[in-house]
């Protein structure tokens, strides 16, 4: 039968320590599991809105959309995507998204569309 050696009560000392040093940094707090709910939130918001904003302006016009100029959001049900328009022919844009309910708002060179 092995004797139990310093090394290896040492050993076993660091491996339940680094054991729970690992556990304890894994957990997350609530707020940092608020902060992920919040920017997942809004990432899903924009990504909704940056799909159903340039469908509804093809619906009233021949522009194609690329990315926004400006975003404002509240970063839980709703997201206002801006183009400023300018470049080969395309008018400034406005396109309200609201989770669930999509485009609510459109406004194309300054005059208001239905979604």
């Amino acid at each position: 039968m092995e004797s139990i050696t310093p090394k290896k009560v040492l050993l076993g000392i660091l491996v339940v320590l680094g054991v729970g040093i690992v556990t304890v940094m894994m957990q997350t707090s609530p707020r940092q599991m608020a902060a992920d709910s919040y920017m997942l939130t809004t990432k899903v918001l924009s990504e909704k809105a940056r799909e159903a904003c340039p469908e509804a302006v093809r619906k009233h016009t021949n522009v194609i959309l690329g990315m926004p100029n400006d975003t404002v959001s509240d970063g839980q049900s709703q997201v206002t995507l801006n183009w400023k328009g300018g470049g080969a022919g395309h008018p400034p844009v406005a396109c309200t998204y609201v989770l669930d309910q999509g485009v609510v708002a459109l406004t194309i060179d300054g005059k208001p569309y239905g979604s």
